[in-house]
């Protein structure tokens, strides 16, 4: 199927990348509910409504933050252009992991 180990070490690292961008971490209140599904990571990029993020396994994961989405950096509303490169970050989705709801990061000022 794949021609060599390069073609099969590349399909691996794209599932793994939509994996981890669907559900990179689900948590589970201590009454049963659920709470949103959540990526977390380094700022890698920003550009427009197009953040990159680098998950703690090393690998980058391009997100789409729309307008709707509650923004945060320190604690303050910001537009997404107030981000770092380097600033800790996680964005929480909607609870079948399709859409952005809150992006939030912290950094030096």
């Amino acid at each position: 199927m794949f021609q060599n180990r390069r073609g099969f070490l590349a399909v691996l690292a794209i599932a793994s990348a939509i994996f981890a961008t669907s559900f990179a971490r689900t948590e589970v209140f201590a009454g049963g509910g659920v709470k949103e599904p959540r990526l977390e990571g380094r700022l890698v990029s920003v550009s427009g409504s197009s953040v990159e993020v680098r998950i703690q396994s090393g690998t980058v994961i391009k997100i789409t933050v729309p307008a709707t989405a509650k923004v945060e950096r320190n604690g303050v509303r910001a537009k997404l252009t107030a981000f770092k490169i380097g600033d800790r970050v996680q964005a929480r989705f909607t609870p079948n992991g399709a859409t952005v709801i809150k992006f939030e990061g912290v950094g030096a000022p």
